[in-house]
């Protein structure tokens, strides 16, 4: 909504599954341990265990999941107009 109200041109959203925006949780898994923001990866069982077990590829990816965890679980649902491009 940011970029079309600024009035640049989408052309298309690709967006990935969770609750509603709308229905906000207090959530604070990206605050937790390197540790703990794990077990949640773990619990989610999405993540092939070999991939978590090497100590390489999560030092690699941490960064990432928190940003991600932070993102989800910090924004806060305003209403607004309606995207007008495509959504996949």
């Amino acid at each position: 909504r940011l970029l079309q109200a600024r009035g640049t041109d989408v052309c298309h959203l690709f967006a990935s599954g969770r609750r509603a925006p709308s229905r906000f949780r207090d959530e604070r898994v990206h605050l937790r341990d390197d540790e703990g923001l794990l077990a949640d990866v773990r619990e989610l069982s999405g993540t092939d265990p070999r991939v978590l077990g090497d100590p390489e590829v999560v030092r690699m990816a941490l960064p990432a999941l928190r940003a991600d965890y932070r993102a989800a679980e910090t924004y806060r649902y305003a209403p607004g107009p309606p995207l007008t491009c495509p959504i996949t």
